[in-house]
């Protein structure tokens, strides 16, 4: 018997729309991940020129001699200088993330003795903003890893927990060893993570609409960077971060959100 056209479309057509779901998922995947990267672009922009503006604004003040505190205004100068060379620096790790030429020169290092250098460099600036940043680590606890890549991973977290610290609030870091690999988590009294936003944290760019989004404080800029570099130093290492709605405490305080860093052990 001979085919018709029409009969024959007709047997096509379940073929052709099996396909258009799969087409459009792929498809909407495809303008999320275009939208979270013109999204991302801007913000880093906005973290460039921000400084940027007031860089020009400052210097053109100390140039014309109007300034009547130019040891403030030079003070100023120099954070946005710091806050211009993380932003370039971040910018820089990801691209040699993305490539692949992110190189580690793994030692074997105690986990407690780095925890605790990252605790004594950043608690002044904790205080500078009320948060109290402490150790409690009593066990030495040691891996196989690099020190510098692994000291700014832990720092990006340090960082932002500090910046979601309310008033008063305490940064805790806290090392130990657990089922043959190291754990360092640090964990802050601010307002926590929505559960529905815990898989996302890590991306590059993130931001959701909770009040967890809306630091107290400046101290990272608006990219979101930091925490995809944590989790991309971590993976390189065989190891893993991820993220967790704290718990409140004995004490009544509130919960927070703990940042896990899993690391293999020797």
């Amino acid at each position: 018997a001979r085919v018709t056209p029409a009969s024959g479309a007709a047997a096509r057509s379940p073929s052709r729309a099996a396909t258009r779901p799969a087409a459009r998922s792929r498809s909407a995947a495809s303008e999320r991940a275009e939208a979270a990267r013109r999204d991302l672009v801007a913000r880093i922009a906005h973290d460039l020129l921000a400084p940027l503006a007031s860089i020009r604004a400052i210097a053109e003040t100390l140039e014309d001699g109007l300034s009547t505190e130019p040891e403030r205004h030079a003070h100023q100068l120099g954070s946005h200088v710091t806050r211009l060379h993380a932003l370039i620096g971040d910018l820089f790790e990801l691209s040699r993330i993305d490539a692949g030429t992110l190189a580690l020169s793994p030692e074997t290092v105690s986990l407690t003795d780095l925890a605790s250098d990252v605790v004594a460099d950043f608690a002044p600036l904790a205080a500078q903003h009320n948060v109290t940043l402490e150790l409690a680590a009593t066990d030495a606890v040691t891996a196989v890893v690099d020190a510098q890549a692994l000291s700014r991973a832990l720092i990006n977290v340090v960082v932002n927990a500090i910046e979601h610290s309310p008033v008063g609030g305490v940064v805790t870091v806290d090392v130990d060893e657990h089922e043959g690999a190291g754990h360092v988590r640090v964990r802050d009294r601010g307002p926590g993570i929505a559960e529905a936003d815990l898989p996302y944290v890590f991306d590059a760019g993130w931001r959701a609409d909770a009040a967890r989004t809306s630091p107290r404080l400046g101290l990272a800029g608006g990219a979101g960077l930091g925490l995809a570099i944590t989790r991309a130093i971590l993976e390189a290492h065989g190891g893993s971060a991820s993220a967790a709605r704290a718990e409140p405490g004995a004490t009544g305080g509130a919960g927070g959100a703990e940042f896990t860093l899993l690391l293999p052990r020797p």
